[in-house]
């Protein structure tokens, strides 16, 4: 009977010692793992801190926002601002500002808001954006469907260093951009404009180099006037 139960305490012994092997062997796997877990891939957009010389590009100004940029002068740029009355919508209210930047590549950079009052068309636009806000490290968007909590991927410096823009990848938020897209988020000093939005678009999830340097110091060169 002694044996029996001395077997009996060996074999509880044995299980409990190589299970706590097990589990730690199972542990120091999902620690490495984790480290060698690859990064996510998407736009490459942490910007480099060189930047290119922008002294023969031309500056573009927007009056009524009061903001302007510097683009490649080989470059094709539109925009417009259109005001409510809108044809068929007679309790419309507000204006939409749109344009786009066509860089000597080919590659396009699209950009606009809308005024504090706007309310048409509501129908899923990035570009319906009321502001950012930033609250104890936090970053939340205003934009038609409400206040929305984002993660920036990244932060440019504009505005000669006083203000920063945010960065959104297509992952943060999929409603507004899709898997080829990027937008960059910018208060404005506008009473009226709050807000503007600037929005690349990669080939095959890569943009060339060039590109990716031109857009930054496009955006970088953003003053409110």
């Amino acid at each position: 009977m002694k044996n029996k139960i001395l077997l009996i305490i060996a074999a509880v012994v044995f299980f409990i010692f190589f299970g706590w092997l097990f589990m730690l062997e199972n542990n120091s796997n999902n620690e490495a793992a984790k480290e060698n877990k690859p990064a996510i891939d998407y736009v490459p957009l942490s910007f480099p801190n060189n930047t290119i010389d922008i002294s023969d590009w031309e500056t573009y100004r927007n009056n009524e926002i009061n903001f302007s940029f510097s683009c490649p002068k080989e470059s094709v740029l539109n925009s417009s601002i259109i005001g409510a009355p809108y044809p068929g919508i007679a309790d419309a209210l507000g204006k939409n500002f749109s344009g786009y930047i066509k860089l000597p590549s080919g590659f396009e950079i699209l950009f606009g808001g809308v005024t504090k009052d706007y309310s048409y068309p509501r129908g899923g636009s990035i570009y319906d954006f009321s502001g950012y806000e930033e609250k104890n490290g936090d970053y939340f968007l205003g934009s038609a469907w409400g206040r929305m909590k984002i993660i920036p991927s990244d932060k440019i410096s504009i505005n000669n260093g006083k203000d920063i823009a945010i960065i959104i990848k297509n992952t943060e938020i999929e409603m507004l951009l899709d898997s080829k897209q990027t937008a960059v988020f910018i208060n404005t000093k506008s009473n009226i404009f709050p807000g503007l939005v600037f929005v690349i678009s990669s080939q095959n999830g890569i943009l060339s180099d060039q590109d990716v340097k031109t857009f930054y110091n496009i955006i970088s060169s953003i003053k409110f006037e």
